[in-house]
C-alpha cells in the first residue's frame, strides 16, 4: 500500500506541474480521507467467550496490529500534509509565472504598438516631405515661368518703345535736316540788320542765328550768312 500511495503522490505532483494540480490534489485528498477512515476504523472484535470472571491486576498493552496501523496512518497523514504544502507552493509559483508571462505579453504588445505608431509617423513624415518637395518645386517652376514671361514681355515692350523712339528721332532728324537745308548765301550789305534779312527770306531769326552759329544779332558788312530753306 505504501508503494501505491507513493505512486499517487508522484502522479499528483506531475499533474500540478502541468497546471491541473488543483483537481489532482482534491482527488488525492479524497483518496487519503478514505484511506484514513479505513485505517482508523476499529478492528473487528472476536466473538466473546464465556469465561470465569477475573480481577485485572494491570492494564494490558495494545496489540502490535493496532499500533502498526496507527503509525502507518500517522505517516501517511504527514506525507499528505507535506504534499499539500508542496502542491500549494507549485500552484503559487505557477500563478506567479503566469502573471509574469501576462505582464511580458502586455509589455510586448505595448512595444509593438509603439513601433507601429513610430513607423506610421515616419511613413507620414516621408510622404509629407515628398508632397511638400513636389509642391515647392511646382511653385518654383510656376514663379520661374511667370518671371520669364514677364521678362520677355518687358523686353518686347522695351524693344518696341526703342524702335518707336528711334523711328520718331529719325523722322525728326529728317525734318530738321529739311528745315536746315541751306537754300542760299547772303552777303551782308551796308545798313542791313539780321532781323530784316531773316524777314526778307521768311526765316525765323533764331533759326538763322542757329544755322550761322551766331550768339547774338550783331553782323558786319560783307559777312556771308547761310540762308536756310524757308518755313512752310
Amino acid at each position: 500500500m505504501g508503494r501505491m500511495i507513493g505512486g499517487w503522490c508522484r502522479l499528483v505532483l506531475l499533474l500540478g506541474v502541468l497546471g491541473i494540480a488543483g483537481s489532482g490534489c482534491a482527488w488525492y485528498d479524497g483518496v487519503v480521507e478514505r484511506q484514513d477512515l479505513r485505517l482508523n476504523a476499529p478492528a473487528p472484535r472476536a466473538p466473546a467467550r464465556v469465561t470465569a470472571p477475573t480481577v485485572p491486576t494491570h492494564h494490558t498493552a495494545p496489540g502490535p496490529s493496532n499500533t502498526g496501523q496507527h503509525q502507518e496512518a500517522a505517516r501517511l497523514g504527514k506525507e499528505a500534509a507535506a504534499l499539500r504544502v508542496e502542491v500549494a507552493t507549485l500552484q503559487d509559483r505557477q500563478r506567479r509565472l503566469l502573471s509574469q508571462v501576462g505582464e511580458l505579453e502586455d509589455e510586448l504588445a505595448a512595444r509593438d504598438k509603439q513601433i507601429k505608431e513610430l513607423n506610421d509617423q515616419l511613413s507620414g513624415a516621408q510622404s509629407g516631405r515628398k508632397t511638400s518637395d513636389a509642391e515647392w518645386q511646382r511653385r518654383l517652376d510656376e514663379q520661374r515661368g511667370s518671371l520669364e514671361a514677364q521678362n520677355r514681355k518687358a523686353q518686347d515692350a522695351m524693344a518696341k518703345k526703342l524702335a518707336e523712339e528711334m523711328a520718331a528721332a529719325m523722322r525728326k532728324a529728317e525734318e530738321e535736316s529739311r528745315k536746315t537745308t541751306v537754300a542760299s548765301v547772303h552777303t551782308v550789305r551796308q545798313g542791313e540788320v539780321l532781323s530784316v534779312i531773316a524777314a526778307a527770306y521768311r526765316v525765323p531769326l533764331k533759326k538763322l542765328m542757329a544755322v550761322n552759329g551766331l550768339k547774338n544779332d550783331i553782323i558786319r558788312v560783307g559777312q556771308k550768312l547761310k540762308i536756310p530753306a524757308p518755313s512752310r
